[in-house]
């Protein structure tokens, strides 16, 4: 009825529903999207049975342990691996950014991560190897680099000069993330 007697208004009521229900929709598929993305990348990037840190969370930077507890974790019985890792967050053009040092080979085999750019067993080898660095997407995205392209990092004594080898997608930090071999970037920080 109020359809016939009013139908400017009640065209305004119904394009204004019309408009609320296709946002809601939009936004559903929005999360239900970047949930599956980020619960993916949860399930493989922490799926150890057991963190060792010098804090209560993960969120602590500053992982720092003596080189000798690796092995007495090792000789723990039940104790199948053991993989370092230490993360630190420094300043790159006036935005922090996430410095993962790891055992990238170990890290590969057991957490697998997926390739945005370049290849990802290559990627793997080259870093672990020393000959570059692997970027989170976020961070390429951010900084418009690619593989191939030459970053500095900063470091205490000076710039880290290395090629980007592959881009992967990594959610650990918003502002972006390196990942490096544990032993060549644990000594410049």
């Amino acid at each position: 009825d109020s359809l016939i007697a009013a139908p400017k208004r009640t065209s305004a009521t119904v394009a204004a529903l019309m408009l609320s229900l296709a946002l809601v929709i939009s936004l559903a598929g929005t999360a239900r999207g970047s949930y599956a993305r980020i619960t993916g990348w949860v399930d493989s990037a922490l799926n150890a049975d057991l963190f060792v840190t010098s804090a209560p969370t993960l969120t602590e930077r500053n992982y720092r342990f003596p080189e000798s507890m690796a092995a007495e974790l090792a000789g723990i019985e039940g104790i199948r691996e053991i993989q370092k890792m230490r993360t630190a967050r420094i300043q790159m053009n006036g935005s922090p950014v996430l410095i993962i040092a790891a055992e990238l080979l170990k890290n590969q085999a057991t957490s697998p991560r997926e390739a945005i750019e370049g290849n990802l067993d290559e990627m793997f080898r080259a870093a672990a190897a020393g000959d570059g660095v692997i970027v989170s997407e976020n961070f390429a995205v951010l900084r418009a680099v690619s593989v191939g392209d030459v970053i500095d990092i900063p470091t205490p004594s000076g710039p880290l000069t290395v090629p980007v080898v592959g881009v992967v997608r990594e959610y650990s930090d918003q502002q972006g993330a390196l990942s490096n071999a544990f032993e060549d970037l644990l000594q410049p920080l």
